[in-house]
């Protein structure tokens, strides 16, 4: 299934993770056309207490084309927003099992003050959901419903 999003804000947002492949008996983590990586996804599955619940969804994947050069300098953890891919469910008769796999061919990589506000998000969200709290800045205490 081929996705591209014309307006890149509106891209698909993941977290970019390096991957080794054995390729002729070597660990290799790009070739001369493909590098190779895991993509993470995180999923809003509900709610409880009012507080988001998150899961994240791991893809494999592999970045070409247009995206093959800018890939080579992604390192763990970057933030990337796909704009253009190819998502694929290949089915191997020999074990009876599929590996789901997207082909990124478009991408980029979010302004830093973009990213500073969607990881401060995702912090309080992380805070929200685990046992540390987050800190409430003086005069807002009245204004929340549990006061």
């Amino acid at each position: 299934m081929y996705i591209r999003f014309e307006d890149k804000e509106k891209g698909k947002r993941f977290t970019f993770f390096s991957k080794e492949r054995e390729i002729k008996g070597e660990k290799l983590s790009h070739t001369e056309k493909s590098v190779f990586a895991t993509l993470s996804e995180g999923v809003k599955t509900g709610e409880n207490n009012g507080q988001p619940i998150w899961e994240n969804d791991y893809w494999d994947a592999v970045f070409c084309g247009k995206a093959y050069e800018k890939a080579l300098e992604l390192k763990d953890k970057d933030r990337v927003i796909v704009t253009e891919m190819n998502i694929r469910n290949v089915l191997y008769r020999a074990n009876k099992r599929s590996y789901p796999k997207i082909m990124v061919t478009e991408f980029y990589i979010p302004e830093p003050e973009a990213q500073a506000d969607r990881d401060a998000e995702h912090e309080a969200a992380d805070a929200a959901s685990g046992e540390e709290f987050i800190d409430i800045p003086d005069g807002m205490e009245d204004d929340l419903p549990f006061n």
